[in-house]
């Protein structure tokens, strides 16, 4: 008997196929389905199935069609593929099937040929069942890419533009250096992640560091896309974490090890992602406990800095726990007049929710973020450090290369970057460990933009 993986992500398909072949003898599907490209790899784990059957319908967050057939080809090359096409004129994604060795291609438009693919799970298909149909896919020629085959990063997105640069240390570096810090803004699109991102790389620079990114911003995840990281088999994230902890009971904070990812250039560095799969949010008490069992893991394995990129506003309790359990707590606002007035409204000392919820003023270190440094600069630090009771000392310049490596993905600060956006983002690394020299600051951009 030949059991077969539904992995169409067309549920509608699925039902038809099996209720079709239910009375057949010769072939049988697996109870578990798949839906979502995260999910496949790990379903072939379990059921291990002697035919996987696709379809370009499988949706994904993190990982595009591409990817997933070629990761299922490398990852389970003994398993036989066979595909259905609804969409026949993506020449692209055929001429892909074919480089993989996948030659049991079945269109679903005008009529899905059911008895020539259920021939296929009997007699697989071969080079030259289909070499007629070479020609049609290029009309120059088609080659074997076998570069792209065999030797594909798996799973990883990751250019390799990475590399060291210089940074200043202090002479006397404290022997155990430890911290948590969290993220925070009041208004979303403030900048937390790509401080995250980029603080992070900024202290893996020292290799006595051992640092931990966490993503819970449970609405809106977006470590992964900074960093290029993807999760093939959807278990290595927030998400799955999550879905752990609420259906065992007993999950331990050594298991915490299972759902990071290593970061494929600085090794001192671990990720987990956030709430990348499309599922339920989980519930306040999850999230809490998960993040209690990151801090207590990262405690327990000598991490010396643990930074949490977490959701903006004070309305889910997880965000406040987090927040008070931190060490730092960096605080991103935007130069603009709608920030400032939800800044007022979070700290106003009698009916703001800070206060509300008793938090800690003394760890909390406002950033003043794309700033225009015109002449209503220190007008708008004079009203947020009398909002806050707070000192700014770290004001980021708008510049357009933040915006080009945030619409790209890529860090600031996977190579060098200017004195202008490194200078700030050292005295933001400081507020967590206080580890790096901070270069002067140029006097004649400081004259020419009228600050101070």
């Amino acid at each position: 008997m030949i059991s077969i993986l539904l992995a169409t992500g067309f549920e509608k398909l699925d039902n038809t196929l099996e209720k079709f072949f239910a009375k057949d003898t010769t072939i049988e599907f697996s109870k578990q389905r798949v839906y979502f490209r995260e999910g496949l790899s790990d379903t072939i784990i379990r059921t291990q199935p002697d035919v996987i059957l696709m379809s370009d319908k499988l949706d994904g967050n993190t990982l595009s069609l591409e990817q997933v057939i070629k990761l299922t080809r490398k990852r389970h090359s003994e398993k036989r593929i066979v595909f259905i096409l609804t969409d026949k004129e993506n020449v692209r994604l055929l001429r892909l099937l074919y480089q993989l060795s996948v030659f049991d291609v079945f269109t679903i438009d005008p009529k899905l040929n059911i008895k020539e693919m259920y021939d296929s799970f009997l007699h697989p298909k071969m080079w030259k069942d289909v070499a007629d149909k070479f020609p049609d896919l290029d009309e120059e020629s088609y080659e074997i890419d076998e570069e792209f085959i065999l030797n594909s990063k798996d799973g990883l997105i990751v250019e390799d533009e990475y590399s060291t640069f210089d940074t200043t240390f202090k002479n006397t570096i404290p022997a155990s250096l430890r911290a948590n810090a969290a993220f925070w803004s009041v208004r979303q699109q403030s900048g937390s992640t790509f401080l995250t991102v980029n603080t992070g790389i900024l202290l893996a620079q020292h290799s006595d560091q051992k640092i931990l990114i966490a993503d819970f911003n449970a609405n809106n995840p977006n470590v992964h896309i900074q960093f290029r990281l993807n999760d093939p088999d959807g278990n290595r994230n927030l998400g799955a974490l999550c879905e752990d902890i609420y259906t065992q009971s007993a999950l331990k904070s050594s298991d915490i090890d299972d759902y990071l990812i290593t970061h494929p250039f600085y090794k001192n560095m671990r990720v987990m992602l956030g709430l990348i799969l499309k599922d339920k949010k989980p519930d306040q008490e999850t999230l809490i406990k998960a993040f209690d069992l990151v801090v207590d893991y990262a405690e327990k394995e000598g991490y010396t800095s643990v930074l949490f990129d977490i959701e903006s506003g004070l309305e889910e309790l997880y965000i406040v726990h987090i927040l008070k359990n931190v060490d730092v707590v960096i605080n991103p606002i935007n130069e603009t007049p709608g920030s400032i007035i939800a800044t007022q409204k979070i700290y106003d000392r009698e009916f703001g929710p800070f206060f509300l919820n008793f938090l800690d003023l003394k760890k909390f270190h406002p950033i003043l973020n794309k700033s225009y440094l015109d002449d209503n600069t220190p007008k708008m630090q004079q009203i947020l450090q009398s909002t806050i009771s707070k000192k700014i000392d770290v004001i980021i310049p708008r510049d357009q290369k933040v915006y080009e490596s945030i619409q790209i993905a890529s860090p600031i600060l996977k190579k060098q970057c200017p004195p202008s956006l490194l200078r700030p983002l050292t005295m933001t690394a400081n507020y967590i460990h206080n580890i790096f020299e901070v270069m002067p600051e140029d006097k004649k951009d400081k004259k020419k933009f009228g600050l101070f």
